[in-house]
């Protein structure tokens, strides 16, 4: 009787919880809480703010109870995602709940290796796994936590001699005693339906995808490595990460075998009949996995592929034989690091992505929890636009300028910091990771240079030690040794501080071969180096000058050699400030001009390169009147008329070729597109030549690309004109 009390008791809980979460009933739960527990969440503020990613958004949150080893746990459950808040658990004292547990805690315990053995039923939409998972104790805690997405079952829990070992589950939250042994291992047996398409996890008869899932025991979301044999219908191809050891098809299964060493948080798996190519490129194999690309379309992502794996690389080794693109129409619309592969939703590829790729380094092999900080977000946006300028493609001169890391910032960035804007922050935590975290770091460039930030890139990969989390603070640590100077000064203003740089400039005075004058900041004084253009009789120049604290927090000078007199100078005519931009900072941009164009007209050389370039519009077969607004494809021999608007650019084009700044390409296998300044404020685009992508054009006004649509040569204009532009 005791015990059907106690099970009635806990389904009466549950039901009472559940219905305030349900509600959003702050205050009632606040009234159930302890005063800790109240702290600890920041007064329930999950039940009201979905997570980054959209956790709590979808139906809400319910609670389930367990009881085990004396203790009443209570599991605030919901639909998971990957990178996202989890479940929330608090130890209960009688009926409140007491004690939170956090996630980040592994209560002594975490994993450290997993043996997989995945079987599919697509047609009932379900995995059934087990795992035998290798832990390692800290501590002497007599019970722990795993933690998987609530959709997932246990059924037994065994240690490796086959006894049946005791355990309690609510939600994806699962309950088990720590044995005496500083090592030891658990083969759990699981199950579950997974549907949750385009959100998380999704299992069909056209696809099985585990990726965005927490499909596999976690514990303080520390790093694991794993081995996975998978098991499929015959036909399907199954990928995870790490390398594939062997594989078989016996005509009523396929079976894939994977071995993962480089320890991760995050593990990815899908299977479906894709279609597979692969090419050997130098000496790596670059693949790609679909069901709806072309082989013509797969061939041109592994050359697209191949320049950026090699080019971090050569800051820190590739971890693994083959790099490969999955397309998935179960994931959605973004994509998803994997650290050996990448996931992308369908409609994106071909594309040049440095983003996925550089999370093999930045949350691959320096693993995020993503509880923290979403650093690694930081460091993958940021390195999109890195390997942009840095590649060795094309003139790099040219590149650093169209691709010039801007920064642009927003009010919101008044709200959290770098250091701090974790899952649990938000939608803020995208906005610091993706955001601010990459465009200060664009700003460290600026200040110790792309080779400098090679070298600490480099420094901080070589120092990590495997398995263990990273976070910004070791990224400090690494550019002091590598520099040999503290930049603390440089974190704590960007990182660890919230806000931006607001600032004006006054007094400007020109003596004694310099420029001088006084930076005034609204809210706090910021450090920095600057960029300036400067304009005088003979034309224009750069200069750069630092920014340093002085007496007044808010009043600082500035002072730069200017060896003839100026009449005007621009601040930070790249944009690289983390600062407001204003809508007067105006410059032409092909993007822009490509974008807002009204009309596009193609001639017959210009038909097929129209549908790559502006695939949205159908060409007019008439040459316009008034070209302003409009994107001319064509050649000069059968339009004529462009043959003057090219030569004003400094194109010269032949019957097969076309030469821009001292490059040539064959307008088979390459092209050009360029701005065209027609007088009076008006501009057309002018574009001829071939290539198998839309090129990236990033800031330039101009641009000569190859075949693969990357940039061989470019011009872009600095900014000019806005509120840091003066008349002296």
């Amino acid at each position: 009787m005791l015990v059907l009390g106690l099970v009635f008791n806990l389904v009466s809980l549950d039901a009472e919880l559940t219905r305030l979460a349900q509600a959003r009933d702050v205050e009632g739960l606040k009234a159930r809480s302890s005063a800790e527990a109240v702290k600890a969440t920041n007064g329930f503020r999950f039940i009201t703010q979905p997570g980054p990613y959209g956790t709590g958004s979808q139906g809400g949150w319910r609670v389930e109870t367990t009881t085990f080893g004396g203790s009443t746990y209570a599991v605030f459950t919901t639909k998971l995602t990957s990178e996202d808040i989890g479940e929330m658990v608090f130890e209960m004292a009688g009926s409140k709940l007491d004690r939170y547990l956090p996630e980040a805690d592994t209560l002594g315990v975490a994993p450290t290796h997993h043996a997989f053995d995945i079987r599919f039923d697509p047609p009932k939409k379900q995995v059934f796994i087990t795992d035998i998972v290798q832990f390692k104790a800290s501590s002497a805690k007599p019970n722990f936590l795993i933690r998987m997405s609530p959709h997932y079952r246990v059924r037994k829990v065994e240690d490796l001699a086959g006894k049946a070992i005791e355990f309690g589950q609510a939600g994806g939250t699962v309950v088990l005693p720590t044995p005496p042994a500083p090592m030891f291992s658990y083969k759990l047996t699981y199950d579950g339906v997974v549907d949750l398409r385009q959100y998380a996890g999704s299992i069909d008869s056209r696809e099985a995808m585990l990726t965005n899932d927490y499909w596999y025991p976690m514990s303080g979301r520390r790093p694991a490595t794993y081995t996975a044999k998978i098991s499929a219908p015959s036909g399907w191809v199954s990928i995870a990460q790490g390398e594939l050891v062997t594989q078989q098809d016996n005509g009523k299964e396929s079976v894939f075998n994977y071995r993962m060493d480089l320890p991760s948080v995050y593990f990815s798996l899908s299977a479906a009949p894709y279609k597979l190519y692969s090419k050997i490129i130098g000496d790596r194999r670059y693949a790609v996995a679909s069901t709806t690309m072309t082989q013509d379309q797969m061939d041109l992502q592994c050359e697209l592929n191949a320049p950026v794996i090699e080019f971090f690389d050569k800051i820190y080794p590739y971890p693994f034989t083959t790099w490969m693109s999955l397309v998935s129409d179960a994931y959605g619309g973004g994509a998803l690091e994997a650290y050996s592969f990448a996931t992308y939703g369908t409609g994106w590829l071909p594309d040049e992505d440095g983003h996925e790729p550089a999370h093999t380094w930045f949350g691959g092999v320096i693993p995020n929890s993503y509880l923290k900080s979403f650093w690694n977000e930081s460091f993958a946006s940021y390195c999109d636009g890195f390997f942009d300028r840095e590649c060795p493609i094309g003139n790099q001169e040219d590149r650093r300028k169209a691709y010039a890391a801007q920064a642009g910032a927003n009010a919101s960035y008044d709200t959290a910091t770098c250091a701090t804007a974790g899952a649990f922050s938000g939608g803020i935590a995208t906005t610091m990771g993706y955001g601010k975290g990459a465009q200060v770091l664009g700003m460290l460039e600026n200040e110790i240079g792309p080779d400098g930030m090679k070298k600490a890139l480099r420094q901080w990969l070589i120092d990590h030690r495997q398995g263990e989390l990273g976070e910004w603070e070791d990224f400090e640590a690494a550019i002091a040794k590598s520099t040999g100077e503290s930049y603390k000064w440089f974190f704590d203003q960007w990182i660890r501080r919230p806000g931006y740089a607001r600032f004006h400039f006054r007094n400007w005075k020109w003596a004694g071969g310099k420029l001088s004058g006084v930076c005034e900041f609204q809210k706090a004084g910021y450090r920095m180096t600057l960029d300036a253009l400067v304009r005088t009789a003979d034309g224009e120049a750069f200069a750069r000058a630092e920014l340093k604290p002085t007496d007044d927090p808010l009043r600082w000078t500035i002072s730069f050699p200017v060896a003839k007199k100026p009449n005007r100078v621009t601040i930070d005519p790249w944009q690289k400030v983390l600062r407001d931009a204003s809508a007067e900072e105006t410059r032409t941009t092909l993007s822009d001009a490509i974008r807002k164009g009204r009309n596009l007209y193609a001639d017959e050389r210009g038909t097929a390169w129209a549908k790559v370039l502006a695939p949205s519009r159908t060409p007019e077969s008439k040459f316009p009147s008034d070209p302003n607004g409009w994107t001319i494809i064509a050649h000069p021999k059968t339009t004529p008329k462009i043959a003057s608007w090219l030569a004003k650019m400094g194109v010269s084009v032949t019957e097969t070729s076309i030469t821009y700044r001292g490059t040539t390409v064959d307008l088979r296998r390459g092209g050009f597109a360029g701005v065209v300044d027609l007088g009076g404020g008006k501009n057309c685009v002018v574009a001829l030549g071939q290539a198998r992508r839309r090129p990236s054009t990033g800031s330039a006004r101009a641009m000569l690309f190859d075949d693969c649509g990357r940039c061989l040569r470019a011009t872009t204009d600095p900014v000019r004109t806005g509120p840091l532009t003066y008349a002296l």
